[in-house]
């Protein structure tokens, strides 16, 4: 019991330093400058469809207007435990997705692959339905200097704004 109130009244007391911190300190601004997309393919298909890359492309068309930034790209190629050859497949998927990526102007060094094997749980939702995306892809911006200054940049449409 005294722990726990120990351990409260900390906690209180870290909050309302940081408070005040942000209350005095000059105007802070914080946002997030992605695209993102994920997508579900049929079982044991290697590939993206030409619809999945027609969103990826549409994606680095919003990503060319950062200015200033090179475009990073995180992915997650996965494969369900119900596929085939699951390490073949999840390797085919990431030469697929960074090939692709490669072609469109992403730097090979700036792009970061992932492989996960998914698991029963991970594929279902809450109703038990199967919920599946095999690939995830997120355009990032890379800056320099940090890339704070995008938020404010009237070109650029941040995906969320945590503190103005």
């Amino acid at each position: 019991m005294v722990n726990s109130t120990i351990h409260s009244q900390r906690t209180v007391a870290r909050l309302t330093v940081l408070l005040v911190l942000m209350m005095i300190s000059p105007l802070s601004v914080a946002c997030t400058v992605m695209e993102f997309m994920e997508t579900t393919l049929p079982f044991n298909a290697p590939e993206l469809s030409n619809q999945d890359r027609l969103r990826v492309a549409e994606m680095m068309i919003e990503a060319r207007k950062w200015p200033g930034a090179t475009i990073g790209a995180d992915v997650v190629a996965g494969a369900y435990v119900g596929e085939r050859n699951r390490d073949r497949l999840m390797d085919a998927r990431a030469n697929d997705v960074k090939s692709y990526l490669k072609q469109l102007g992403v730097d090979e060094n700036a792009i970061w692959i992932n492989k996960l094997t998914f698991t029963e749980d991970m594929a279902r939702n809450r109703n038990g339905d199967m919920d599946l995306h095999q690939i995830a892809i997120q355009l990032v911006p890379l800056c320099e200097r940090g890339c704070g200054y995008l938020c404010n940049d009237p070109r650029v449409m941040p995906t969320s704004n945590a503190i103005r």
